[in-house]
């Protein structure tokens, strides 16, 4: 009985012993080499890459030899495992194109090779394993450079925690790499190629340094001119800053640097630029006379911007019912703004009527949906059948206030040396069909 109870003790000290041991190694995954890799090409040239590494809890494991019959140990060995798919090309049905830029599907393999990984665990380690002491390693991040003719574009990849992917690429409309981006894949032949950069955290310091808009970046954009002209104190709506966000973005390559969507970079930065200032709602007679003409075709001058203003909406008397004037809010926006919405911004879903939000009706035909559009800056009032624009929401700016570097602390630049990373070609060209 004692001898029962001093192996029982024994048994008990080891296995405690070697699950804190455990402990201390887990969910750390060893990367300084893969434990198996293997490449499957299926019929329509697609190769799929697998590629296993084993959690450091596995070794503690297998030098204590312990077997297959300590179940709870067993199930703690876990091999984490890298799936990606490399295609000869990418379709037409992969792409999707917006005003911003462009995104490209990478689809998952749709077949289970886990018994093939069973079999090579089985082989190399004399332990049968089984699905559940395996776990997808999905990466930190996705970066990826399309390649084509003399240039390059960056694309990153927001979802990395799911097996089929899409990465975005920066392009916006008209710019010099969209254009030259839609005449590739327009080619018969398209000389395309997608290397991407898979990365992991290695758990080291992340930040390496903030982005700042310096006084010379200022003034090489030549940004105080564009919102100031030559007044000293401006009024600036928060689509127009948000404008201007787009530009900085685009001129800095802030896509490139710093790892961020244009939509979170115009948050902060709208944000950050107006410093401690907010954006107020203010009678239309004070603001127009001191608006900034950033992003504005033609001068503002407020009895006649009014007139045009009154035009959008109409009142059905009858009813009473408010309906948008299609042809008269395009006339104006195409008049004043130097595209939709980047002044006053739109006006066709949402408005603001003497501090009552209702929606106009919204068909489904293309007008509404021509573009990605802010909501309307301006609360509205009615008088009579006639629907007039009254408070305006706005901030106002400072030209000193840009005299001087402006720190965003939101916007980090990520130290890339922190990072295990692995490089693959996703795409060599581009299938019209």
């Amino acid at each position: 009985m004692i001898f029962r109870t001093l192996i029982f003790c024994m048994v008990f000290w080891i296995t405690h012993c070697i699950v804190q041991e455990l402990d201390l190694y887990k969910n750390n995954i060893d990367f300084e080499r893969p434990d198996f890799n293997f490449n499957i090409t299926m019929d329509d040239s697609t190769t799929h890459f697998i590629e296993g590494y084993k959690s450091l809890e596995n070794d503690v494991i297998i030098r204590h030899k312990l077997n297959r019959d300590y179940k709870i140990l067993n199930a703690k060995l876990k091999w984490a495992v890298l799936r990606v798919s490399q295609y000869v090309s990418f379709k037409k049905d992969m792409l999707r194109m917006d005003t911003n830029g462009f995104d490209i599907l990478n689809r998952s393999i749709e077949n289970d090779f886990n018994s093939h990984i069973f079999d090579l665990i089985q082989k190399k380690y004399k332990y049968k394993i089984g699905k559940n002491n395996l776990i997808p390693l999905y990466p930190s991040k996705i970066e990826c450079k399309a390649k084509f003719q003399s240039i390059q574009i960056t694309g990153r990849v927001e979802d990395t925690d799911r097996n089929d992917i899409r990465i975005f690429f920066y392009a916006p409309e008209k710019s010099y790499k969209r254009l030259l981006f839609e005449n590739e894949v327009n080619k018969t032949n398209s000389n395309f190629k997608i290397d991407c950069d898979y990365s992991w955290n290695t758990g080291k310091v992340l930040s390496d340094k903030m982005f700042t808009l310096t006084s010379k970046q200022i003034q090489d954009l030549n940004i105080i001119e564009k919102l100031f002209g030559k007044s000293e104190h401006v009024y600036v709506t928060r689509n127009q800053i948000g404008e201007l966000s787009k530009e900085v973005y685009e001129n800095l390559n802030i896509f490139d640097d710093y790892e961020i969507t244009i939509d979170r970079f115009e948050k902060i930065f709208v944000d950050s630029f107006v410093g401690n200032k907010t954006f107020t709602l203010v009678e239309y007679d004070q603001v127009i006379p001191k608006l900034s003409t950033y992003n504005v075709k033609e001068a503002l001058k407020s009895n006649e911007l009014k007139s045009e203003m009154s035009k959008i909406f109409r009142v059905y008397q009858k009813t009473e019912e408010i309906e948008l004037n299609k042809n008269e809010y395009t006339n104006f926006y195409k008049k004043y703004e130097k595209s939709k919405g980047s002044v006053f911004g739109c006006l066709d879903s949402l408005v603001r009527l003497e501090k009552v939000l209702f929606e106009m009706p919204i068909n489904q035909d293309e007008y509404y949906y021509e573009n990605e559009c802010k909501k309307s800056s301006i609360e509205w009032s009615k008088i009579g059948n006639v629907i007039v624009p009254k408070r305006i929401r706005v901030a106002k700016i400072d030209r000193s206030s840009l005299k001087e570097s402006l720190n965003f602390n939101d916007v980090i630049q990520f130290n890339k040396k922190t990072y295990y990373k692995r490089r693959f070609t996703l795409f060599n060209k581009f299938n019209k069909l």
